[in-house]
């Protein structure tokens, strides 16, 4: 388990204070960044290419169906 440390910092001027808290981890596991790299960004990546080169591969069928349909009229 890592521990957190919170600091507190505040920005102002004559007419507004704005407080910010920060989180500070001193520890950050591996795996965790592992899983975080995977979840948020390498399994979402795959099923986008995935499903982008179904799209892609139908529409070039539907165009190469459709060149052939309109040659064979004239």
């Amino acid at each position: 388990m890592s521990l957190q440390k919170t600091y507190t910092i505040v920005y102002g001027n004559n007419v507004t204070n704005v407080t910010l808290h920060y989180c500070d981890e001193t520890k950050q596991s591996g795996s965790f960044a592992i899983y975080q790299f995977v979840v948020l960004f390498a399994v979402p990546g795959t099923l986008m290419v995935v499903c982008y080169t179904y799209v892609i591969r139908e529409l070039w069928r539907s165009t190469r169906n459709m060149q052939a349909l309109t040659n064979s009229v004239r």
